[in-house]
């Protein structure tokens, strides 16, 4: 393998990252799978909540992270795209991956990216994927209690959808990217569903019925025996390796649009009555409960 050198800052380390940009989306998760693979699964060291859907699977993911956050647990956060830093995608306990870090990172996963016996020049990983990949190292070594990952695109091709998710959530389904996801909502539910596990748990927010029965008949054959698909979903492996007594109850989900506090509340649920913070466990009540008709909570207001 080529030496290639270290980067000397951060500037250079974003000239590199972004002109991975300019060679489109990569869509599959074949790359990520031997990305993932090389790295030693850090994706397989905590426990994860997968995230998708049209609308709403950010806001979803930043309010679990708070509520979980609130409740005591050492969060990870990962979401696309940023705003205004690109830390800003990966956080552990609200705290940005700093410029340091992304050089760090990049360091290591250039020279596995660019290792021939891995990869070919034309498939070289992507951008979202450099991404992925300094999101999951970080959640393994700042040894979070959870990780909540948001979807870039889709759900079944998505970079992301290498990890083993204790839950998911898919918090809408509309006519998006129709170019690579389909052109009818059945085609773009089946996409999204792609995130669901064999053992998997999922919450979904509102969506055309559609949209939903698509979905249930995909979660049915994901687990045929152990729970059932109609808006309450059921597990029974322990909750984290901090709790190895801590079991989810059933999680249910009846209202509100995608994007407000109930699909967060919901799966919170699980985590609520295992918390010995009752200011978390009141949160995350509030959040789950069926009369809400509040706007989003802006993650930053809380503690």
């Amino acid at each position: 393998m080529e030496d290639i050198g270290l980067f000397t800052s951060y500037a250079a380390v974003q000239d590199y990252l972004f002109s991975l940009k300019a060679c489109g989306v990569k869509f599959g998760i074949d790359r990520m799978g031997v990305l993932v693979e090389a790295l030693d699964h850090p994706e397989r060291r905590y426990p994860v909540i997968h995230v998708a859907g049209t609308n709403g699977k950010g806001s979803v993911s930043a309010m679990l992270d708070a509520v979980l956050h609130a409740a005591g647990w050492r969060t990870g956060l990962y979401t696309s795209p940023h705003l205004v830093k690109l830390g800003e995608r990966v956080q552990v306990d609200r705290r940005l991956l700093t410029e340091q870090e992304i050089v760090a990172y990049t360091d290591e996963l250039r020279p596995v990216a660019g290792n021939p016996a891995l990869f070919s020049a034309a498939d070289h990983p992507s951008f979202f994927e450099f991404m992925t990949a300094m999101a999951f190292l970080q959640f393994a070594r700042r040894q979070v209690d959870v990780a909540l990952v948001e979807v870039g695109l889709g759900g079944r091709l998505d970079a992301t959808n290498v990890v083993q998710p204790e839950v998911a959530a898919i918090t809408s389904i509309g006519l998006d990217h129709c170019d690579m996801l389909g052109d009818r909502i059945e085609l773009i539910a089946e996409e999204k569903a792609g995130i669901i596990k064999p053992g998997c748990p999922v919450v979904l927010g509102r969506m055309p019925a559609v949209a939903e029965e698509v979905i249930r008949a995909i979660a049915a054959g994901a687990r045929r025996r152990s729970f059932r698909c109609g808006g309450v979903w059921r597990r029974n492996r322990p909750l984290s390796p901090h709790q190895p007594g801590g079991r989810l109850p059933a999680l249910e989900c009846r209202n509100g649009h995608a994007h407000r506090p109930p699909v967060a509340g919901a799966l919170a649920t699980g985590w609520r009555d295992d918390s010995p913070r009752p200011d978390a466990r009141r949160l995350a009540g509030a959040l789950a409960a069926d009369d809400v008709r509040r706007p989003a909570v802006d993650p930053r207001r809380l503690p």
